[in-house]
């Protein structure tokens, strides 16, 4: 399943994101199709950080596969 046109499945790169942030739990990541903001909403709280913040994450980690 891929989420906001990422070249590399949602799994992938949730386990990814879960590896680098421990504090992202699996519940954090689940991901349904047509539910991309709710699940982008669960990872920016348990971050505690902007939406500009992760999008630039999730950017940067796009580009360091």
């Amino acid at each position: 399943m891929k989420m906001l046109g990422m070249q590399e499945s949602w799994e992938d790169f949730s386990e990814r994101l879960r590896v680098r942030f421990s504090k992202i739990k699996d519940e954090d990541v689940l991901y349904k199709e047509g539910y991309e903001e709710q699940t982008l909403q669960k990872i920016q709280q348990r971050l505690g950080w902007s939406r500009n913040d992760l999008m630039e994450l999730f950017e940067r980690m796009r580009l360091t596969k």
